[in-house]
């Protein structure tokens, strides 16, 4: 369970998902064999800087913004363990991946209901089919793998 007080609360946690996201897909497009899959995932990294650079714009436009009441979000708190990435095949890269844009999606999705201001709101509902994008673009991936 997650709370929430204020906005830099959501946008911290935000951030920081999205930055190791990000580094995992830096250290997947290093590991590739294939060109095609490297591409992809360079791809999928520049979409989350531009994840990042407009979550870091947002939090300018709500700092500190305390909320009337606190709220929760249940959130899957079970994450894959980004550690030993550079000694994981290609396929459990890619699984840790989906792992990861899933949860996040649920997240985005689970905070916009919540969130009462429209701009923010709407915010986090495009990034969350952004990361349903990514997730299915990973899926795929995967299925030439197996």
């Amino acid at each position: 369970m997650l709370i929430f007080s204020n906005y830099n609360d959501i946008f911290d946690l935000l951030i920081g998902e999205e930055e190791k996201t990000l580094q995992a897909y830096n250290t997947m497009a290093r590991q590739s064999e294939s060109l095609a899959h490297k591409k992809t995932l360079e791809q999928l990294g520049r979409e989350e800087i531009r994840h990042i650079i407009h979550l870091k714009g947002l939090r300018k436009k709500y700092p500190g913004h305390e909320f009337s009441s606190s709220f929760q979000v249940e959130a899957e708190q079970v994450e894959p363990n980004p550690d030993g990435l550079e000694k994981m095949s290609h396929q459990h890269i890619l699984e840790f991946a989906i792992a990861e844009e899933k949860k996040s999606e649920l997240l985005y999705r689970d905070i916009a209901s919540q969130i009462d201001d429209r701009e923010v709101n709407d915010l986090f509902l495009q990034i969350a089919q952004q990361e349903n994008k990514h997730r299915r673009q990973l899926e795929k991936m995967l299925s030439f793998e197996k």
